[in-house]
């Protein structure tokens, strides 16, 4: 049997429910306007701050103060607030050489340093073509006099900068006791080194820019000609560089896969590169360490999902990705905008990437790091044999792990 509701029950309960919609609104508008209000407050007593502690240095400072490093200092300690060791500000002096270094050009010596068990200046790396090649700094070089002074002297710290600070600088090296003069310039970077280690190829890329992809390129092709059986690609102490250009080297060798899927803060998951079917045709090895650190620990965890074999130590653990912001005056903002996965992730373990083989150099090894000879390199000679194992058994190309069903990026799927 039907039961009919009257008309003046139904008016209550309509009434009854645009009452508890209307409180509903009321509560959450109120909720958002003492967010806002909130969030006003709290920028207004930063700005009051700000006020104050200006005025007490122009009223009380005895040194000069000048606005345009209060206002560099001022922009920088904004950034510097949020606790982000990846978000920076440049000053548009900064700016303009970071564009440079991103293109594959760069203002300075063209050397890579360390501190040498003596407490001397060991020379790690020279760049072709830069200042200090055309001086002739070789690498193994050990830098005993900066400026006229002995490094133990001044102390390692105070002499690296003077070579830091200094537009040209007067070193003694200890190789024949040959005294050299450097003048930064400019030159072109070189991140990518090759040779072959029996018959398997080797290439180094020490970062990543614009120019990386066509230095890999060369090397692989000249490599190939020299029919090497199988490839090592270093990534130890690559502090990462453009994600983009990773992905564009990734691309060459990786089957088809989702090479890098970005969440933003909101939690949204974009496939933010893909490879395409073409893979380089050879076992492929990687090497990493604890210097290896956001695009090429994306690169390594994007390889291992494709079976490719880890070997070194664990990763630096830098799993965001940031984004570069050019400001009206010509400064700029590098902020952290999403993090960063792959398809499986299955070399991630804590937020770093792991090796398959983790092998820990001897301290003699790390001190020597950019000396040793493939021979004495433990992680080199491990990647040798797996390659070689690889071989002998009949190599099979590997294949990307991809997820079943619905595409992993649900929000949107975008593939430069």
């Amino acid at each position: 049997m039907n039961k009919k509701i009257s008309v003046g029950i139904a008016i209550s309960l309509m009434a009854v429910v645009a009452a508890i919609a209307i409180a509903f609104t009321y509560s959450v508008a109120m909720n958002t306007f003492e967010s806002r209000m909130s969030a006003i407050t709290e920028r207004q007593s930063i700005n009051d701050l700000i006020n104050e502690i200006d005025n007490k240095i122009r009223q009380q400072y005895s040194g000069e103060v000048t606005d345009e490093s209060i206002r560099e200092g001022l922009a920088s300690g904004y950034v510097d607030g949020l606790g982000d060791e990846f978000c920076r500000y440049f000053s548009a002096e900064d700016w303009d050489l970071e564009t440079s270094r991103n293109s594959g050009s760069d203002f300075g010596l063209g050397i890579n340093v360390s501190r040498a068990t003596s407490g001397n200046i060991q020379v790690n790396r020279v760049t072709p073509g830069s200042p200090a090649a055309k001086a002739g700094l070789v690498k193994g070089d050990i830098i005993t006099r900066v400026s006229g002074m002995t490094v133990l002297a001044m102390g390692y710290d105070n002499a690296l900068a003077i070579m830091n600070d200094s537009s040209s600088v007067e070193i003694t090296i200890e190789r024949e006791g040959k005294w050299l003069k450097l003048t930064k310039s400019w030159y072109d970077t070189v991140t990518v080194e090759y040779k072959t280690v029996d018959d398997i190829g080797y290439i180094s890329i020490s970062s990543f820019n614009a120019t990386t992809h066509a230095q890999f390129n060369s090397a692989l092709n000249k490599l190939r000609q020299s029919k090497v059986t199988g490839l090592i690609i270093d990534l130890r102490n690559n502090s990462g560089g453009g994600y983009e250009y990773a992905c564009d080297i990734m691309d060459t060798i990786l089957p088809a896969c989702r090479m890098m899927i970005t969440t933003d803060r909101s939690g949204n998951e974009t496939v933010a590169r893909r490879s395409d079917a073409d893979a380089l045709d050879m076992p492929i090895c990687v090497l990493i360490n604890g210097q290896t650190s956001g695009a090429a620990e994306l690169f390594a965890s994007a390889a291992a999902d494709c079976g490719i074999k880890l070997v070194g130590n664990p990763t630096y653990g830098h799993m965001t990705v940031q984004e570069d912001f050019e400001l009206s005056d010509g400064s700029a903002l590098r902020l952290t905008t999403s993090s960063w996965s792959t398809t499986s992730g299955k070399a991630v373990v804590d937020g770093v990437v792991v090796p398959d083989t983790d092998i820990v150099l001897s301290s003699y090894q790390q001190s020597n790091f950019y000396l040793l000879s493939a021979e004495d390199d433990p992680h080199i000679m491990e990647a040798v044999k797996i390659i070689d194992k690889q071989v002998a058994e009949g190599y099979v190309p590997p294949v990307a792990e991809e997820t079943s069903g619905s595409d992993v990026a649900s929000k949107s799927d975008t593939a430069e």
